[in-house]
């Protein structure tokens, strides 16, 4: 998404948010528990967090259930979405439509503990947006950001774990379409950007590798939740199922369990900093 509009890939991409809902991946204890002492929240109880881009509230849900008791305001410009997120009446969430550029003027100056992006951060990696951030956080707030990356769905040079893996994520690179995707892995220049650094200081990256077993069709589904893949065409999808059954089926490392589930593999990446 922009900054200011969303963007109609995501628009279009997001559309099916119950399925997104269902085949994306929540996020890992052990990430979680790091990601939130990082952020100087965990054990805080009421902190005060922005969530923005907040989607069908994956993560927002694991803020509602904690012990501390968080106020989260949930910002989200998808509709589809947002109205998942709402459907689900998280404790001490309100959701509001919005985009990352001015969401300052919707919670207010100075009123955020931390902000936190789950899953979205690429869409809206711009001066404009760290600008309203800024804004929103307290002196000294922190802003976490967080992503389930699966191994297809890595960099071109990314190693990934099975040869599989990397005979998927080369076709899934075969559908570029331009937008600012994690893959791309060009969301960090803002933070490297002169203009960037005098707002908040050095990131610190951690990465949780995870593996799990799964049903090849769920397998299938949650990379349909990936708008360059649901953006296409009949045709082209149906180009893209050929290889990727092919894959499945036919590769020599493909580990499978006695139910037939699929050994596969992504990795939570978390980055944090500080406002200045």
């Amino acid at each position: 998404m922009t900054t200011t509009t969303l963007s109609p890939t995501a628009l279009k991409g997001f559309s099916d948010a119950a399925s997104y809902d269902i085949h994306r991946p929540s996020y890992i204890p052990r990430a979680v528990n790091s990601f939130l002492a990082l952020l100087n929240l965990a054990f805080r109880n009421k902190s005060k967090i922005l969530e923005i881009g907040a989607g069908t509230g994956k993560f927002t849900e694991i803020l509602s259930t904690r012990d501390e008791e968080y106020e989260v305001v949930a910002v989200e410009p998808h509709g589809e979405m947002r109205a998942i997120m709402e459907g689900k009446k998280l404790r001490g969430v309100k959701t509001l439509d919005g985009t990352a550029e001015g969401v300052e003027l919707k919670v207010g100056k100075a009123w955020a503990d931390a902000v936190i992006v789950a899953q979205a951060f690429h869409w809206f990696a711009t001066l404009e947006s760290l600008k309203s951030i800024y804004t929103a956080l307290k002196p000294h707030g922190r802003l976490g950001l967080i992503w389930n990356i699966e191994d297809y769905n890595q960099t071109r040079g990314f190693k990934c774990h099975t040869k599989w893996e990397e005979a998927l994520k080369a076709a899934a690179w075969e559908h570029d379409d331009g937008e600012p995707r994690v893959r791309n892995d060009l969301w960090r220049k803002v933070f490297e950007n002169p203009e960037g650094q005098k707002l908040f200081g050095k990131l610190e990256e951690r990465e949780f590798p995870v593996s799990i077993w799964i049903e090849k069709e769920d397998l299938w589904k949650r990379i349909n939740t990936m708008s360059y893949i649901s953006n296409l065409s009949d045709e082209k999808k149906q180009e893209f199922r050929r290889k990727f059954d092919n894959i499945v089926d036919n590769g020599s490392d493909v580990e499978r369990d006695a139910s037939g589930k699929i050994h596969y593999h992504y990795t939570v990446i978390t980055a944090v900093t500080q406002r200045k």
